[in-house]
């Protein structure tokens, strides 16, 4: 979900941490009881990205969060055509 490498004096996190975040909780509530191991890992994801969330708070200057992917573009229909 999240990568993280270093850049001279900064971390930098690739991904979502939003998306991170959600899904180790969907990944919490989705295993059973019986499936302890499943569900203590889930929960231990979701408080690292909680963890790296505080830590971005705590120095900002420090940590840069970057999208996986940039924006997606579309490709414009046919720029030579008129608008009728």
């Amino acid at each position: 979900m999240l990568e993280v490498a270093r850049e001279g004096d900064q971390f930098v996190v690739v991904g979502d941490l939003a998306f991170a975040e959600q899904c180790a909780g969907s990944a919490y509530d989705l295993a059973s009881d019986s499936a302890a191991h499943l569900r203590a890992q889930a929960e231990a994801r979701f408080d690292e990205v909680q963890r790296l969330q505080e830590l971005i708070e705590e120095g900002p200057d420090r940590i840069v969060v970057r999208p996986r992917y940039g924006r997606f573009g579309w490709p414009r229909a046919n720029p030579g055509a008129s608008a009728t």
